[in-house]
């Protein structure tokens, strides 16, 4: 009995062996391990997701807004934090009326300036932050002027087509549908992706697996 115990035992661990060590055998004449299967089954670029090819590009592009819209959002921070405006040291750029300096407005990012990853603060977010911060700067240089006495019709055009009332509404309303309308986008790629054919793999259903030999 112990001897025949010894003689089983190592044919069972062939058999358990060569169940691991399975090969794939395709039309007589193609042989890939299983391993092998797995690995291209994850590289087959046609099975849907994101095409990460360019995704360098994008993210270049969006560190590149975030970094400018943070700046700009400080500067127009720097500005409501003086007396109205006031400052002795405006950006380059920049325009003075009766001593105050005059707020730009942020510039819209770009298509390219959101990498659609779903970032934790996203281009758009620090976009939003730095109108927010051009609001509350050109509200304080219209109180200003207004406490001086000076006219509003001699006041610059920027001031003039700018109301801290409906016209700061419209613009949060239109930076929500800008927002929005980018995350539709990457879902319609997505399912878009998701509704192509898969194109086949080169091994069909009846593939024939054999044990190695």
């Amino acid at each position: 009995m112990p001897l025949l115990k010894n003689l089983i035992k190592p044919k069972l661990t062939s058999t358990f062996f060569k169940f691991h060590c399975i090969r794939i055998r395709c039309q007589g004449q193609t042989t890939v391990t299983s391993s092998a299967f797995r690995h291209s089954h994850i590289r087959n670029p046609q099975r849907g997701g994101q095409n990460l090819s360019n995704r360098h590009v994008r993210l270049e592009q969006s560190l590149i807004g975030k970094t400018s819209l943070e700046n700009r959002a400080e500067e127009l921070r720097n500005l409501t934090s003086t007396v109205a405006g006031t400052s002795d040291k405006p950006a380059n750029g920049t325009q003075r009326f009766r001593g105050l300096v005059i707020p730009v407005k942020p510039q819209e990012p770009s298509s390219d300036e959101c990498c659609m990853s779903g970032c934790a603060i996203c281009v758009y977010d620090l976009y939003d932050e730095a109108l927010s911060a051009y609001d509350d700067a050109v509200g304080k240089v219209k109180t200003t002027l207004r406490s001086m006495n000076i006219p509003e019709s001699e006041w610059p055009r920027t001031l003039r087509d700018t109301d801290n009332g409906k016209d700061s509404d419209s613009r949060r309303d239109g930076r929500q549908d800008v927002t929005l309308s980018v995350f539709e986008e990457m879902e319609r790629q997505l399912k878009a992706q998701k509704s192509e054919p898969e194109s086949p793999s080169g091994l069909g259903v009846g593939s024939r697996i054999e044990s190695s030999s």
